[in-house]
């Protein structure tokens, strides 16, 4: 036996271990803090949306001042924070990072956890160094999570990062000298399964195996504020205070299950402002709605005003800024949107739709509807705003669009189910392995698998009744699932230092899935089955990848839903036909996953659990 080898298992083995504990601590910690202020992180790409073409609504509609003339929105924008860290499970495609500053950085890190002989880690051919990127979201609290980005060194030796987990590692702004590597402060920590960039790109480069993304794999330690700030001539004790009452009398957000107003004064130029849970994800028009909220005003000039909005928001042109300044005056203005439902214009229907949906009023929830079933320029934004409705009105109106033929309305439809009604029976599944979600809807439509690649490794069959065919052989690794018959699998695992195992189940996708993690494949393995099933004709479901809808489309005046954009079957990556020019992208807001759970004791079956503790599991 080689006993150095041995010796560098046994001490990464108790490496994995302290920071197992380590990170459980500090999830308990952040989970003590989500408990009083629960809900996702989440923040749109700037500028892309409808909503957001400017923050500059004021010039000549009407006199009164509104909080944009004078302030704007602060802590907007993403952090970028990096790391350090080590990734594991490599089974020889590792490599010992060459003398670096990067690599000192490391080893001090391992030193902290009382690991002897940390450079000897470093040796090991089922290890590699990596560095981390990820930019946590505007408004993140404590225990939200959001992706991460791993590679190797320019330099590495490494040739594989398939199948490695990234030991928890701690998040920073950074910088890299030519000697050094200086940090910020901790803002979060983070581990999990790669999932190399080759699983979602066909092209045969090298880098595509030492690049890859952790769905979720960062927690955040410290909350991110937001608030407003006036410019210099407007700055004063009395316009601050003037703007919070303005604002509290719109808003409020719980916090110790009290409602309190949102914004706090914190000197005469400054507000913070807390976020509630209905504009949780969309940050990007709370505040919009925020800017357009007059703190100087009569009643007579507000019905005056009121007047005037109905009338703009009746006009396609100016719908959308009317939309929003009636949303900021609130309940007084249901009315008014009400009835720029009944329009004849299908933009002036969705405007008012949205606006009312961020009020807690469903009567727009058909025109959102036909919005995510039928027209891509407004899909994302009519998601957002369904996932802020909780009633079963909205329940229902998603159910339904898990038949549509958009396969971003399908699946869109159910991250919204989930985020708008967590306890609803349609939006639970399976934590699989501890590793990733699965869940199985019943559909009519044309069966679909989806895999997403961001926010939250998951798996959602549309059709439980999917099954594979006697087409069905897969090898990989040590692995072999392969028909056994008419509606039987055979799974055989193969071990030099375990020996053989082997598992019978039904040809349901659904049980081949649950009955090859028991064996020991991961999400990303899962992936790969499924996309091999389909090259082979072993299943006759779409296979879909990461199909959400993109903020930069737009909608052509006057046009019906569905005329305007893509009418095709199906959008997506689907069918094994995969994109070739994979980037890692920014995600919608809608597609941040839920925060830690508040108890560091996993349920077996929860649709809100999969990040309830911060931790893994080996692999049988």
């Amino acid at each position: 036996m080689n006993i150095a080898k041995y010796d560098r298992r046994h001490r990464v083995i108790r490496l994995r271990m302290i920071l197992s504990m380590h990170a459980a601590m500090v999830l308990t910690l952040a989970a003590g803090v989500g408990a009083c202020l629960s809900g996702c992180s989440h923040i749109i790409k700037r500028g892309q949306s409808p909503d957001s073409e400017s923050m500059q609504f004021n010039e000549g509609v009407e006199q009164p001042t509104y909080i944009g003339d004078v302030a704007g929105a602060t802590g907007l924008e993403k952090l970028t924070v990096e790391g350090i860290g080590l990734v594991d499970d490599l089974d020889g495609t590792g490599s010992e990072p060459a003398p670096s500053s990067q690599r000192d950085y490391l080893i001090d890190e391992i030193k902290t956890h009382d690991v002897e002989n940390a450079a000897d880690l470093l040796e090991s051919p089922d290890i590699s160094m990596v560095t981390i990127a990820a930019q946590i979201p505007a408004g993140a609290r404590k225990g939200d999570r959001f992706d991460l980005y791993v590679k190797c060194m320019p330099k590495s030796k490494t040739t594989s990062l398939e199948g490695g987990y990234l030991l928890q590692a701690r998040l920073k702004p950074m910088m890299t000298t030519s000697r050094t590597v200086e940090m910020g402060h901790n803002f979060a920590i983070g581990q999990g399964r790669v999932l190399v960039n080759r699983l979602f790109d066909s092209r045969d480069e090298s880098f595509n195996l030492v690049n890859g993304i952790i769905p979720g794999g960062g927690v955040v330690v410290k909350d991110r504020e937001t608030g407003l700030r006036l410019i210099d001539t407007a700055r004063s004790v009395h316009n601050t205070t003037s703007m919070a009452r303005a604002v509290n009398a719109r808003f409020t957000a719980r916090v110790d299950d009290s409602p309190e107003g949102v914004a706090n004064p914190t000197n005469d130029r400054a507000l913070q402002i807390l976020i509630p849970e209905e504009y949780r994800n969309n940050i990007g028009r709370y505040f919009h709605v925020i800017l357009n909220i007059v703190f100087v005003e009569s009643a007579e000039q507000r019905i005056n005003r009121l007047e005037l909005l109905e009338r703009q928001l009746l006009d396609p042109a100016t719908s959308s800024i009317s939309a929003i300044r009636l949303e900021a005056i609130g309940q007084d203005a249901i009315g008014a949107l009400k009835r720029g439902l009944r329009s004849d214009d299908f933009q002036v229907q969705f405007h008012a739709a949205q606006a009312l949906a961020y009020m807690s009023d469903n009567s727009g929830v058909e025109v959102l509807a036909k919005a995510i079933e039928f027209e891509p320029a407004f899909r994302w934004h009519g998601l957002t705003a369904m996932a802020s409705i909780h009633d079963n009105v909205s329940e229902k109106a998603l159910i339904s669009l898990f038949d549509a033929r958009s396969a971003e309305a399908r699946y869109g439809s159910f991250r919204a189910l989930r985020e708008s009604m967590p306890g609803s029976p349609f939006a639970d599944g399976d934590f699989v392995n501890r590793e990733f979600m699965l869940h199985s809807l019943s559909t009519t439509s044309t069966p679909m698998v989806h895999f997403s690649r961001a926010r939250i490794p998951e798996i959602v069959l549309f059709g439980a009744e999917q099954r594979f065919n006697e087409n069905l052989l897969f090898i990989d690794r040590g692995i072999t699932i392969r028909s056994a018959g008419k509606d039987r699998v055979e799974l055989i695992k193969y071990s030099a230092t375990s020996g053989t195992k082997k598992l019978a189940c039904s040809s349901l996708v659904a049980d081949v899935i649950r009955n090859a993690a028991a064996l020991g494949l991961d999400y990303g393995d899962l992936l790969k089955l499924v996309k091999d099933a389909v090259t082979s004709h072993a299943t006759d479901m779409n296979l879909v990848i990461n199909a959400v809808p993109q903020l930069s489309r737009s909608y052509r005046a006057g046009a019906q839903p569905g005329e305007s954009g893509e009418s095709g079957e199906m959008e997506g990556e689907m069918e094994g036909e995969l994109s070739n020019n994979y980037v890692p992208e920014e995600m919608p807001e809608m597609f941040d996953d839920k925060p830690a759970a508040e108890s560091d004791t996993l349920p077996e079956k929860t649709s809100k659990g999969i990040f309830g503790k911060f931790g893994r599991s080996k692999n049988p």
